[in-house]
């Protein structure tokens, strides 16, 4: 619609003052300040150090297996692991059996001149038991024997050994 009226009018320069006036109505140049170029790095290494030191400060314990505990017809029953820090053992049931409800498995180790109760396990889950300072010695045997509800009265394995296994 506009386009015919283009072809009537000519082209004309504005004068020198109208350019000027236009110019100093602009806003001065300041010049742009340069962010300091390090600290982005410092940013960046910030954000790295926090992340290193939460994922070592909240990483759960790894396990490495040492032993599987099987019954007499050496079946794989137990699977323990041993907390890379060496606090704690962790056994997971492979073939979990059920237990009547006023028993209790225990874990005991047989390292020194009498077994020694480690621990109350479940029947159906893994369970972690804190090693207080014990060590486990290798050549030791781990046994799982069928006690009291609560445990063995004595600390001592009073039942039956289900499931053993040497270290």
């Amino acid at each position: 619609m506009l386009a015919g009226m283009d072809t009537h009018l000519r082209p004309e320069v504005p004068p020198e003052r109208v350019w000027k006036k236009i110019a100093l109505s602009l806003p001065a140049k300041t010049p742009v300040k340069r962010a300091n170029p390090y600290v982005g790095w410092l940013v960046a290494a910030g954000l790295a150090a926090f992340t290193l030191v939460s994922y070592y400060n909240h990483r759960p314990d790894e396990f490495a297996p040492l032993v599987i505990l099987g019954d007499s017809q050496h079946q794989g029953q137990w699977v323990v692991s041993r907390s890379s820090d060496r606090r704690y053992l962790q056994l997971s049931p492979i073939k979990p059996v059920a237990i009547n409800a006023s028993r209790s498995l225990t874990l005991a180790d047989s390292a020194g001149q009498s077994p020694v109760s480690l621990g109350l396990l479940a029947d159906h889950a893994a369970t972690q038991i804190e090693m207080d300072n014990r060590a486990l010695e290798a050549g030791a045997t781990l046994a799982i024997s069928l006690e009291p509800q609560g445990g063995s009265p004595t600390g001592q394995p009073t039942g039956p050994v289900l499931y053993s296994g040497m270290l």
